[in-house]
């Protein structure tokens, strides 16, 4: 979400929002936010840190471009076994509603 760039007008807020998201987890969890699936992929590079989860919140361009973008680079950047989950409150990539 271009939202968390910290560039970008309004960044405080949803910075604040993720702080409460991440404060429902126990220690020892790691949070992180990326505003786009780009920069996902180059700090997961990066790092040489494959994430175990990837959450997926309210981002229905991305979930519309799952078999096109996403699958391929969470195939790429996500730890082998690891969980993608999507939650958005708009038809996701199961076609549901079609």
């Amino acid at each position: 979400d271009s939202q968390y760039e910290p560039d970008a007008q309004g960044y405080m807020r949803h910075k604040v929002a993720l702080a409460q998201f991440a404060a429902w987890f126990s220690r020892g969890v790691e949070v992180y936010v990326h505003y786009s699936l780009e920069r996902y992929a180059f700090e997961a590079r990066r790092t040489s840190a494959l994430p175990g989860m990837v959450l997926q919140v309210d981002c229905f361009e991305l979930t519309a471009a799952f078999d096109q973008e996403v699958k391929p680079t969470l195939e790429e950047v996500l730890e082998l076994g690891g969980l993608y989950c999507a939650l958005t409150s708009r038809e996701g990539a199961s076609g549901a509603g079609s």
